[in-house]
This record gives C-alpha cells, structure tokens and sequence, in this order.
C-alpha cells in the first residue's frame, strides 16, 4: 500500500506538471481542434494574393516588383492566363553571374513554363505532394469561385504549422537538451 500512495502522489504529480505545460483538458482539446489538418483546405491557411506581371515584362520591372512588394515569386500571365511563375531560384539559377541585360530580355525567357495549379479548394496534402515531388518551393492557386490568383509557398505551410505550435516552440530551451557527449567509465 505504501508503494501505491507513492504511486499515486507521482501521477499526480505529473499530471499538475503536465497541465501546467499544456493547459487544462479542455484547453487542450480546444488546441486540438484548431489544429491544421492536412486535409484542410489550401485557403485555410491564408494564402497570399499573387503579384502578375505580363510575360512580354522585362527582368528589370520584374524584379522590381519583387523588391518592392517583398515577394519571393511572381505569376507571369498572357491574357489572364498562367504561363509562368518566376521565383528568386530563377533569379540566382538563370540571372546571377551571368552578363544578362536586365533593361531589355523579357521575363518569358526566363520564367519557368506552365507551371503546375492548384485550386483553392484542394487539401494542404495535396500542395505538400505536388511542392516535394515537383521540386517546389510556391505554386500558384485559382480561387474556385472568384477566380482571383494567389500563390502558396512552402514556408506558408510551414509558418502555419509553427503558429500552431508556437508556445510549445517560443518555450523551447536555448540550446537542445542532451546527454552526455563522453562515454562514462573507464
């Protein structure tokens, strides 16, 4: 009986250690039930609207825009249709380094062609799929309804997770905890 009151005291001992961490049961809960699912859908999780720029645009206006509305993609369009997407990987891929004349060579030489779409109802799944086996770091997105244009990147996905999680990461340890680096004894 001993034993088990000792038992007892360490149950509830890590039970209060446990909801002090995480919260009560039904805060706990409620967090669950906020959690992103990977089956929700792309614009649950605040998808941006898309910069467009024409694709007979040159590099130079083109990455100006980027600069200025600090995004790391833009959709190249021809009469309201994708053509392209062109990325800061293009930038560093297809640009740097090279003796390119930003003022005259239009972006449809260097954006990358019909890129894949998605709709803004398909899953979150679904845009981790196609980002991870395409090689993709953004893909564009056509609003079921309105039709409007927008881009998911990977690191909307990512920061999305990370809201979710973000007492848990916030409360994280400066450096990671871990055991001993030397093998003890002789």
């Amino acid at each position: 009986q001993k034993w088990g009151i000792e038992i007892m005291f360490c149950n509830d001992e890590l039970n209060d250690e446990f909801n002090e961490m995480y919260g009560k049961e039904t805060e706990s809960e409620n967090k669950i039930a906020k959690a992103i699912k990977l089956t929700d859908n792309i614009s649950s999780i605040g998808i941006k609207k898309a910069i467009l720029k024409d694709e007979n645009a040159s590099l130079q206006s083109v990455i100006e825009s980027m600069q200025i509305s600090h995004s790391s993609c833009i959709l190249i369009i021809n009469n309201n249709k994708i053509t392209g997407i062109f990325t800061e990987r293009d930038i560093v891929t297809k640009i740097v380094s090279r003796d390119v004349d930003l003022k005259n060579e239009k972006i449809c030489d260097y954006m990358t062609n019909n890129p894949e779409i998605l709709q803004s109802d398909d899953s979150i799944a679904f845009a981790l799929n196609k980002m991870i086996d395409g090689g993709f770091r953004h893909v564009p997105i056509v609003h079921s309804i309105s039709q409007d244009l927008y881009v998911i990147s990977m690191q909307d996905i990512i920061n999305s997770i990370g809201d979710f999680y973000f007492d848990d990461i916030i409360n994280l340890p400066p450096k990671p905890l871990r055991g001993t680096s030397q093998r003890e004894g002789a």
